[in-house]
């Protein structure tokens, strides 16, 4: 996807939610909601070809396959809990959207966890 299509998709919804907002601020709302999901909705072929890019280099080198599992879940996680939380903010709802927040970082960490020691083992193995 152009980045300038995107670009400007947003910067239309968002002089568009502006300028509704006067009148009907729930409207506004709903826009910026709207051309959030249209955004997200335009980057999925992107993310399959980064996502399918990935998977190729990882079995290419079996050896890193589940790092690289593991990294890429803890990249969905970080986007999908980012995305989230800022769809709830804008939407008004900024504790329920800190919230999720909060839960991506302790899913991420739990995620972290056993790549962690990998790296720790190894380390030690050098040592």
């Amino acid at each position: 996807m152009d980045m300038v299509k995107i670009a400007g998709i947003g910067i239309l919804g968002a002089i568009l939610a502006i300028t509704v907002k006067k009148q009907a601020p729930e409207i506004a709302v709903q826009i910026s909601l709207a051309v959030s999901v249209i955004i997200a909705l335009l980057l999925l072929d992107d993310l399959a070809e980064v996502i399918e890019t990935i998977w190729n280099f990882s079995y290419q080198y079996e050896q890193v396959y589940r790092a690289i599992a593991l990294i890429l879940k803890i990249v969905g996680i970080a986007y999908i809990s980012e995305f989230t939380a800022q769809f709830l903010n804008d939407a008004g709802q900024h504790a329920i959207g800190t919230k999720v927040e909060l839960a991506g970082k302790v899913m991420i960490l739990g995620f972290a966890l056993p790549l962690l020691s990998q790296f720790a083992e190894a380390v030690m193995r050098l040592l």
